[in-house]
């Protein structure tokens, strides 16, 4: 197995960046709708409380979706991805706010007063444990996908216990007679049994087991024969 280069390492970030504008994109978009609507419906404390509940919630669905594309391949890059995102929302809502849009310090630290009504605070707390959350989801949903197929391979194989052995399809004939015995065999038709389809098949006898059966038959019909003339004189 290869070390993954600086740039496989660095491409989760990139990507977690570029996930970040749509973050700034829907931020925008839900202050928008905050000014124009909710304030006139809500008054500005309500209004900025259900904005501020709405964008933790949009931010929470981007990264569930995003994260596999993300590539984060551990709780760490996660927690990573986290932390890049906390920095760019707090640079970007102190250093354009105060520098681009002309609010002042002041102005800019009241939306983290919280004796004011103010739950802003839960948008970078959020921004930071979100790829995390979305993570753990991700492995959790995989690793239950995994646990189903395995317990379908147990039923599989419970199912057909009395099978002395497994066979593949396309597999040689002298492969599919050195597992073969007596009795019934397993094929799988797919990736595993139950989940992708099991059939259950008879070998097929060999031809000199199965020139030995004709004579033992043709035998006994003879016995039989002779028997009968025998009963009948």
């Amino acid at each position: 197995m290869t070390a993954p280069t600086s740039s496989s390492r660095s491409l989760p970030y990139v990507r977690a960046a570029a996930v970040w504008l749509g973050i700034l994109a829907i931020a925008n978009v839900n202050g928008a709708l905050r000014e124009f609507l909710l304030v006139a419906l809500l008054g500005q404390t309500l209004a900025r409380a259900l904005s501020t509940i709405l964008l933790c919630v949009l931010v929470a669905i981007l990264a569930r979706a995003t994260i596999g594309w993300i590539g984060a391949r551990n709780a760490s890059e996660a927690w990573r991805v986290g932390l890049l995102w906390l920095a760019l929302t707090l640079g970007f809502e102190f250093l354009a706010g105060h520098y681009l849009f002309g609010d002042s310090w002041e102005q800019l630290l009241r939306e983290y007063d919280l004796a004011a009504g103010r739950i802003w605070a839960i948008v970078p707390l959020v921004t930071l444990i979100a790829p995390r959350w979305a993570w753990g989801r991700t492995t959790a949903r995989s690793r239950g996908g995994a646990a189903m197929l395995l317990l379908a391979f147990g039923a599989g194989g419970s199912a057909c216990a009395d099978a002395p052995a497994v066979n593949r399809v396309g597999s040689s004939p002298s492969h599919r007679s050195a597992h073969q015995s007596g009795g019934w065999s397993v094929r799988l038709d797919g990736a595993g049994p139950i989940a992708y389809g099991m059939s259950v098949e008879q070998p097929r006898p060999r031809p000199g087991i199965r020139m030995a059966r004709g004579q033992a038959a043709k035998a006994a019909r003879s016995c039989d024969s002779a028997t009968c003339r025998t009963a009948c004189t």
